[in-house]
């Protein structure tokens, strides 16, 4: 920065101005992100606890010292991102790094909106979790996947197909997350509990899982307008445009389903956990598992060589499965039980929905 005072204009007009320059600076020295995850994982924390200690007349003050946290993340993300846009000069959704933070955002955003409209805090829990989940992961990540400052890629310069494209396309990665969250917690909270999903907490899922859906086909169509500006074609079956595909099919089924009674409360909520594995396949699976495509723009390897996130991504996999399987059937023996019990005003349950 003295260098760049000490020449002046005259000798650094390809390079940032001065003001720039500070605004870096001060991105590096406060560490936004790191700050972000640890108040969102506060937020949702006393979110829970608080929650949990609410009655039917009267809400804990930890409910809304949970929601105060997340907002406080929430605004911490929103300084990096427009820090690091206007360091840039591109929206911030470039490389893996800046689309789990750009995720974070949205989730926390998406979370409170729904909290506010609907008065339920359990979308202000999963909204601080799902949100420090994902800056969490992205401060993990190594340095060259995005959280160092570099030159764009040719493809992606574009900045009205950037911001309209790739970010709806994020943001809807951003509202499965928060169906994914809520749906884990749902199902560990009734499976200890030893009841059925309600209908109130399916309708929670419900409503981020159709946010999800509206975001990712306008993100895929808005794709194909910009797939024939690029390429001169709308659709080629690339393995990034075939996990959209997948994304949108995998969630429209449940919700069709749910609508003519074919899935119970559940079933949509099991469905909402598992059928994220769609979204880890296309966000992360088509840049670093497959490494080809039009798409592949991040480093990537092929199914040939192992690599530390593969193992790791894999455990998380495997552990999901089982935990899923053991709340599933655990809610299935609470059904049979409640079938075999005798005839009554309880034997439906406390929802008085079948649970799949």
């Amino acid at each position: 920065l003295a260098l760049r005072r000490a020449a002046g204009d005259e000798h650094f007009a390809p390079y940032p101005t001065e003001r720039l320059i500070g605004v870096e600076l001060s991105y590096r020295r406060l560490r936004p992100f790191t700050w972000a995850w640890v108040l969102f994982i506060l937020g949702g924390t006393l979110t829970a606890v608080g929650m949990a200690r609410s009655t039917a007349v009267r809400r804990h003050p930890l409910v809304r010292i949970g929601e105060i946290a997340t907002v406080l993340g929430t605004l911490l993300v929103a300084v990096g991102l427009t820090a690091r846009v206007l360091i840039t000069s591109w929206g911030a959704v470039t490389n893996m790094y800046e689309t789990l933070i750009f995720v974070a955002l949205i989730v926390a955003v998406l979370g409170l909106i729904l909290t506010r409209i609907t008065g339920n805090a359990q979308y202000a829990v999963a909204a601080g979790i799902g949100a420090g989940l994902c800056a969490m992961v992205g401060e993990a990540l190594p340095p060259d996947l995005g959280q160092n400052l570099s030159q764009l890629k040719a493809v992606l310069r574009s900045k009205f197909w950037l911001w309209i494209h790739v970010k709806t396309i994020v943001a809807s990665y951003a509202a499965f997350v928060l169906a994914w969250v809520l749906g884990n917690l749902v199902l560990a909270r009734a499976a200890l509990e030893r009841r059925a999903v309600t209908a109130d907490e399916s309708r929670a899922i419900y409503r981020a899982l159709q946010v999800g859906i509206v975001l990712v086909a306008a993100g895929t169509l808005l794709g194909g307008f910009w797939a024939k500006v690029s390429w001169g074609r709308f659709w080629g079956w690339d393995p990034k445009e075939i996990g959209a595909l997948i994304i949108l099919l995998t969630y429209l089924i449940p919700l069709h389903l749910r609508h003519i009674g074919a899935v119970g409360p559940t079933g949509l909520t099991v469905w909402s956990v598992l059928g994220f594995f769609s979204v880890v396949m296309s966000w992360w699976g088509v840049n670093f598992l497959l490494g080809t495509g039009l798409h592949a723009y991040a480093t990537g390897h092929g199914f040939g060589e192992a690599s530390w996130d593969t193992v790791v991504i894999g455990v998380l996999s495997l552990i999901q499965l089982v935990v899923v399987a053991v709340e599933w059937q655990t809610l299935r023996s609470v059904r049979h039980a409640a079938l075999a019990a005798p005839a009554g005003p309880s034997a439906a349950g406390p929802s008085g929905d079948r649970p799949s």
